[in-house]
C-alpha cells in the first residue's frame, strides 16, 4: 500500500528517524525573471514577490530570489530554471558564485581576480569564455548565490521503466501486461493457428507470465473466445487439459522433444506457436 502522508506525517517520521526537517516559514524577496548563466541579457523590469523558506536558511542573511537561466554555471550545480538565493554581501572572495549587473546587464558567474589583478566573471562550462571586468565597465555585484534550488523535478517514464525492467531481470520478478497488450497477441496469433489444439502454446506462455493460472484453460479458452469470438480453430478445455502432461506442464524454456506428450513436426508445430507467443509478449512490453 503506497500512502502521501500529510506534512506533519512527514516531519514526525523523519525526526523520529533523527533528521531534521524545517518548515518553510520565512518569506524572502524572489525577482520573477530569470538572470542569465550564459551571455549576458537585459534583465527588464523587476517583478518582485516573496518565496517561503526555512528561517535557519536564510537566518542573519540579507538574501533575496531569482531564477537562473542558461547552462554556463551546470558544473557548479546550477542549471536553467533553478532558483537561487542570494545573500547580500560588502564581502567578497575568489570562487563566490555571484549575481552581478555588468553594464546594466545581469548574469550569474564565478567571481575571481587573476595574478595580475584583472578580475573575471568566470562561467563553470567550457562552451562559455571568461568575462574581463575593465575599468570602463559598470559592475555591481548583487550578491553571493548560496543555494541553488531545483524545481520539483520529473523523469521520463519510459526511462524509469528501463530501470525497473532490469530491477525485474535482477530479482526475478513477472511482466505485466495489460489486457489491451495481451489481447493484441492473441489477435496476432489468431492468424497463424490453423489447428485448435495449437493453442496449448499461446495458454503455455501466458501461464508463464501469470497472464492466465496454472492449469486453468477455462480462464485462457474465454480470453480467446472473448478477443477472436469468429476464429474457425478456438481453442477447447478439454484438449487443453490433455496436451497437459510431459514438459508441456513445465515452462516453456523447459520443453525438450525428448519429454514432449507429441513429437517431430508435431512438436514442433506447438513449439513455434509458443516461440511467436512469447516474441510477441517481449516485443510490445519494450
Amino acid at each position: 500500500m503506497i500512502k502521501i502522508l500529510t506534512r506533519e506525517e512527514a516531519f514526525a517520521m523523519l525526526e523520529e528517524h533523527g533528521l531534521d526537517p524545517q518548515w518553510c516559514d520565512t518569506p524572502v524577496p524572489f525577482y520573477d525573471v530569470p538572470v542569465s548563466c550564459g551571455n549576458p541579457t537585459l534583465i527588464g523590469d523587476l517583478v518582485m514577490g516573496y518565496k517561503p523558506l526555512p528561517k535557519d536558511m536564510v537566518d542573519k542573511m540579507d538574501g533575496f530570489m531569482t531564477r537562473a537561466k542558461g547552462d554556463s554555471m551546470k558544473d557548479a550545480g546550477i542549471i536553467d530554471g533553478d532558483t537561487v538565493l542570494t545573500d547580500k554581501t560588502d564581502r567578497l572572495y575568489d570562487g563566490d558564485i555571484v549575481v552581478a549587473m555588468v553594464d546594466g546587464e545581469y548574469l550569474i558567474k564565478c567571481f575571481c581576480v587573476d595574478t595580475d589583478g584583472q578580475a573575471w566573471l568566470v562561467p563553470q562550462n567550457e562552451n562559455y569564455q571568461a568575462i574581463p571586468l575593465k575599468e570602463e565597465n559598470d559592475c555591481y555585484i548583487m550578491g553571493i548565490v548560496t543555494e541553488a534550488i531545483r524545481r520539483s523535478p520529473r523523469i521520463n517514464a519510459h526511462d524509469c521503466m528501463r530501470f525497473i525492467e532490469e530491477a525485474k531481470k535482477q530479482q526475478n520478478m513477472p511482466k505485466r501486461f495489460t489486457p489491451q497488450q495481451t489481447s493484441r497477441v492473441i489477435g496476432a496469433m489468431a492468424s497463424e493457428i490453423k489447428v485448435g489444439r495449437h493453442w496449448f502454446g499461446v495458454y503455455r506462455i501466458m501461464a508463464d507470465l501469470g497472464i492466465v493460472g496454472k492449469d486453468d484453460f477455462e480462464a485462457f479458452c474465454e480470453k480467446v473466445v472473448g478477443v477472436v469470438p469468429m476464429h474457425k480453430h478456438l481453442p477447447k478445455q478439454v484438449e487443453m487439459s490433455r496436451l497437459n502432461i510431459g514438459c508441456f506442464k513445465k515452462p516453456f524454456d523447459e520443453w525438450t522433444v525428448e519429454t514432449a506428450p507429441v513429437k517431430g513436426k508435431r512438436y514442433m508445430s506447438y513449439y513455434m506457436a509458443a516461440q511467436q507467443t512469447k516474441n510477441l509478449f517481449e516485443k510490445g512490453h519494450k
